[in-house]
Formats: structure tokens, sequence, C-alpha cells
């Protein structure tokens, strides 16, 4: 996974420690982040998958990187879940045509 920093920096912060992390797959991006005003606490959003502001429990960036992408993997079985469940419903009231 490439997970680059997304974090705007000002021109004067001598130490660059991220805020937010980015990765993109296709048409998936997701986004591991803090929320200004909430320290020490790490959140998830993936707008493709209608995920804001999932909390996530690790402590550390690492740690939320790697619950961030057992969460999406659980989210998208469902959506093809729901998807495949559709096509079957279609399916069955074309035959009944």
């Amino acid at each position: 996974m490439n997970w680059q920093d997304g974090t705007g920096y000002s021109r004067n912060d001598k130490i660059r420690t991220p805020s937010v992390l980015r990765c993109k797959i296709g048409a998936l991006e997701i986004v591991v982040h803090r929320i200004h005003g909430i320290p020490d606490t790490w959140y998830l959003t993936c707008r493709y998958l209608d995920i804001k502001d999932h909390r996530l429990v690790g402590e550390d960036l690492e740690s939320c990187e790697h619950q961030s992408i057992a969460i999406i993997r659980k989210a998208l079985y469902a959506k093809i879940q729901e998807m495949q469940d559709v096509l079957v419903d279609m399916q069955e009231g074309e035959k009944g045509k």
C-alpha cells in the first residue's frame, strides 16, 4: 500500500508530523486523519464507501493504517454481497416476465 502524507504544512513548520495520510487504490481513496481539537485520536474516511470520521482504536499511525485496511476490506465485501444480491433479484425479476 502506498500511503502519502496529505497534511497541509506551513512553511514555518520545522517539525513535520503527519496528521493526514492518503492511499488511493483505483476509485477508492482511504484517508486516515486527525480531527482538529481532538488530540491523540485517528479517524478513517472513505467517501466511496460512505465511511466518514470512523474512530480508529490504534495508538500509533501504523496500527491505524492496518486497522483502516481491515475496515475497508470488510466494507468492500459487504458492498460486493449487496450488489450480488441485487443482480440475483434482477435476474429473478426477468424470469417472471
